[in-house]
């Protein structure tokens, strides 16, 4: 099991009631082989204060268990007046086009695309070689911890650097930094400006 919930919910911010958080439960192929689709979506959940992040915990992690799926929250906060206007622009478009069926999944879909962070996070996703031993491991993620703080330094930033345990490693979440200067070093690393992190899994 991979629970990040007491970690995660250190990282939130409640100061803007239009601002939420968004959370999406994902069953996939990967963890149910006899899945046909890649990925299926179980539920979202938008959460605007702590008091609805506790509250909502159980049955997000109930959903996870009894799906054998997957939940992730974006950490870049999204406003409830732009993703309604956003929506709003899409669905006149997919009117336009013809595309009626698609109207339901707007607002999910600009959900996912669009955050209105001033101070937002980046997540550095670095998978586990099962070929290395812990110390080589350890190591290597100290070396990459050790150059995004200095990347970061160098952008007068806040260089706090949080760790989520993921089914296949682990999640750095940090402020940006000069990302052409990190791919020189560490190529191989995926950097993600507005991905989801890993909540909570089985």
């Amino acid at each position: 099991m991979v629970d990040n919930f007491q970690t995660i919910r250190g990282m939130l911010k409640f100061d803007n009631p239009d601002y939420f958080y968004f959370i999406q439960i994902y069953r996939r192929r990967k963890d149910n082989p006899d899945q046909s689709k890649d990925m299926i979506l179980i539920d979202n959940f938008f959460i605007y204060s702590y008091d609805e992040f506790d509250k909502k915990s159980s049955a997000i992690m109930n959903l996870c268990i009894s799906n054998n799926a997957r939940a992730y929250i974006r950490l870049n906060r999204r406003s409830s007046k732009q993703i309604a206007l956003k929506t709003l622009g899409r669905i006149a478009k997919m009117i336009e086009d013809g595309n009626y069926r698609n109207v339901k999944r707007a607002y999910l879909s600009c959900a996912g695309e669009f955050h209105k962070e001033e101070d937002k996070t980046w997540v550095i996703d670095i998978d586990r070689n099962s070929l290395i031993n812990d110390d080589e491991y350890n190591t290597y993620i100290n070396n990459v911890i050790t150059e995004i703080q200095k990347l970061i330094y160098e952008t007068g930033k806040d260089d706090t650097i949080t760790i989520i345990p993921t089914k296949n490693g682990i999640h750095l979440i940090c402020r940006p930094f000069n990302l052409a200067s990190f791919k020189r070093i560490f190529h191989e690393i995926d950097v993600h400006r507005d991905n989801p992190t890993f909540l909570f899994a089985q």
